[in-house]
């Protein structure tokens, strides 16, 4: 449902971070692309809201021109 990317951060100190985007080539009516937006977007907002030590933390979502993505902590 989503592919994952290790990203620089160039603003800031060039930190690694985790960006998960929405992979929406499986998808094949409208209903489903809908489906799988509500669903990622719910996923970034209930991970946002957790704070664990064994939980990544979220620290942004992008939602632009159809691409959906969600900025979170990278653990080695």
């Amino acid at each position: 449902m989503s592919d994952i990317y290790v990203v620089k951060d160039s603003r800031l100190h060039d930190r690694e971070h985790v960006l998960k985007i929405l992979n929406t080539a499986h998808l094949k009516t409208d209903e489903e692309f809908e489906k799988a937006k509500d669903d990622f977007g719910r996923e970034a907002e209930l991970l946002s809201r957790l704070k664990h030590p064994r939980i990544v933390e979220i620290y942004d979502r992008i939602v632009e021109n159809g691409f959906h993505g969600i900025v979170m902590e990278k653990i080695d």
